[in-house]
C-alpha cells in the first residue's frame, strides 16, 4: 500500500512501452495524464533512451521489458575520429573543437546542461536507469575529441570529492534528462541536475570551472 503509493510519486509505467520510468522521464504534460502517459523516449525525445537500464547496462530488475512498438530507435552512429581544434585565448595549450554547432548570435545558450551534465556524469560514474559503465566509457572518448581537457577535468573533479555529492545530485534532478553524448539517441542519458548544483560541482575544482566556462564560450563563438 504505502510502498506502492510512494513509488507512484517517483515514477510510473509508460502507457506505450510498458517500462517503469522515473518521474524525470516524463514531460509535465504527459505526467499530468496519469493513465496512458508516454515517457520521453516514446514521444520522440532521444535523451531518455538510457532509461530502464541499470549501471551494468542490463535491464533493471522490476522493470518491464519494452515492447517492440515502444523500443528505442536505433542508436545514433558515433564518430570517434579526431576533430579540428582551435585554441582558447588566455589558456596555454587548452583547445576546443572548431566544428561545434554555433548559435545564431555566437553566444552560448543560457543553460549549459548539455555539456555540464555529461561532464558531471562521467565524473560520478554510471547512473541507474540512465547510463551504464560502457556508455560512460564511450561518452568519455567522444567528449575528449570535442574537449581534449575532458579526462583531466574528470580526474580533478573526482579528486575534489564530486562523488560525495552523488546522491544529492540525483535526488534533486528533475525535468527532461540530457543526452550523455550531445544530441545522440540511445547512447545513455543524464538526469537533469539542478542548475546551481551543476555550477557548484564544477567549482569543487576552481580551475576546472574556469577552463570549462572559457571553453564553452569559445565553442559557441562565431
Amino acid at each position: 500500500g504505502s510502498q506502492r503509493s510512494s513509488r507512484g510519486m517517483n515514477g510510473r509505467a509508460c502507457g506505450v512501452c510498458g517500462t517503469w520510468r522515473e518521474r524525470s522521464a516524463f514531460s509535465k504534460t504527459q505526467w499530468a495524464k496519469r493513465d496512458g502517459s508516454k515517457c520521453a523516449e516514446c514521444t520522440g525525445n532521444p535523451s531518455s533512451c538510457g532509461a530502464g537500464r541499470n549501471e551494468s547496462g542490463s535491464r533493471s530488475q522490476g522493470t518491464t521489458q519494452p515492447k517492440e512498438i515502444g523500443a528505442c530507435a536505433a542508436p545514433s552512429e558515433l564518430g570517434f575520429s579526431a576533430r579540428p581544434q582551435m585554441p582558447v585565448p588566455g589558456f596555454d595549450g587548452l583547445t576546443v573543437c572548431s566544428d561545434w554547432p554555433r548559435t545564431k548570435n555566437g553566444l552560448p545558450p543560457n543553460a549549459q546542461s548539455a555539456i555540464f551534465s555529461p561532464l558531471i556524469a562521467c565524473s560520478i560514474g554510471p547512473i541507474e536507469h540512465h547510463c551504464s559503465a560502457q556508455e560512460i566509457e564511450a561518452a568519455n572518448t567522444w567528449w575528449t575529441n570535442v574537449l581534449p581537457a575532458w579526462p583531466r577535468w574528470v580526474s580533478e573533479l573526482q579528486v575534489a570529492g564530486i562523488n560525495d555529492h552523488r546522491e544529492a545530485l540525483i535526488r534533486q534532478a528533475k525535468g527532461q534528462p540530457n543526452a550523455l553524448i550531445f544530441k545522440a539517441k540511445g547512447r545513455g542519458s543524464v538526469p537533469h541536475f539542478n542548475g546551481r548544483m551543476q555550477n557548484a560541482m564544477l567549482e569543487l575544482a576552481p580551475m576546472v570551472a574556469v577552463e570549462v566556462y572559457a571553453c564553452v564560450t569559445v565553442m559557441y563563438s562565431a
